[in-house]
């Protein structure tokens, strides 16, 4: 059995595509789902 490690950014890539699909009829697009997340995960570095 080989040892891969999974694509955590084509699973982000997955995710903020699910996202958009269901998101996308209050205004969200891909582009301002990608930045919230981005905008959290400076949140938690600053808090920790």
């Amino acid at each position: 059995m080989a040892n891969t490690k999974p694509d955590s950014r084509e699973y982000i890539k997955m995710l903020i595509s699910a996202a958009e699909s269901l998101l996308g009829v209050f205004g969200y697009t891909r582009d301002k789902i990608r930045d919230e997340i981005l905008l959290y995960e400076k949140q938690l570095e600053l808090s920790c």
